[in-house]
């Protein structure tokens, strides 16, 4: 998986270049499919599988370093697009942010995780 970077005059970080779909056991009552009142972009989740689609637009980890490696980048797209359209519990995004980071072996994972259960609600509770 690739990702694009935006130049410093937009908001948001990265983007995806393609769809992208991961499994999480904590989605698999979720059927939805929701859209973006922004920029039509999809989200689906439909048995566990969560896709985001192509053209998703995210600022990365808020306050701290994204890391290099772009597994640690699509965990901050999950629980940004999990945030941005309230999707389940706001518990389950950060285990799942937590579950994406401890996988691409981020050394900082505890850390992050502490972070967005301490500091997430306000991102939770905006309205977009």
């Amino acid at each position: 998986m690739k990702f694009w970077i935006f130049e410093k005059k937009n908001k948001y970080k990265y983007t995806l270049t393609e769809d992208v779909t991961v499994f999480s056991e904590d989605y698999t009552n979720i059927h939805i499919i929701k859209y973006s009142n922004k920029k039509e972009m999809l989200l689906v989740i439909c048995d566990g599988l969560i896709t985001v689609k192509k053209g998703y637009a995210w600022n990365g980890c808020t306050g701290v370093t994204d890391g290099k490696n772009d597994e640690c980048k699509l965990a901050s797209c999950l629980h940004d697009v999990l945030y941005q359209f309230k999707v389940g519990k706001r518990k389950d995004a950060d285990i799942l942010f937590r579950q994406l980071l401890h996988l691409a072996k981020w050394k900082y994972t505890k850390l992050y995780y502490l972070g967005v259960r301490l500091f997430g609600l306000p991102y939770w509770i905006i309205k977009n």
